[in-house]
């Protein structure tokens, strides 16, 4: 094919279809705030290093509002 002065290849190809695929099971996931996932399963998975970050956070933002600063108004 050629287009404005350029040659161009245009060409199709014949793949079969992939096998389906039937999943065994299901998991369902509620992500939360104090805990990071509960799965259908009942399993809890929480992060302590979230746990410290979040605490870090707070002592932070407690001291800049305690400052009046203008990141904390913001």
């Amino acid at each position: 094919m050629a287009r404005d002065g350029k040659l161009f290849l245009v060409a199709t190809l014949d793949i079969p279809e992939p096998e389906g695929f039937e999943p065994k099971g299901f998991l369902g996931v509620d992500r939360g705030i104090t805990n990071l996932a509960t799965t259908s399963d009942g399993d809890n998975h929480t992060g302590r290093r979230l746990g410290r970050y979040r605490r870090w956070q707070a002592r932070k933002k407690a001291k800049l509002q305690a400052k009046q600063t203008h990141s904390a108004m913001s």
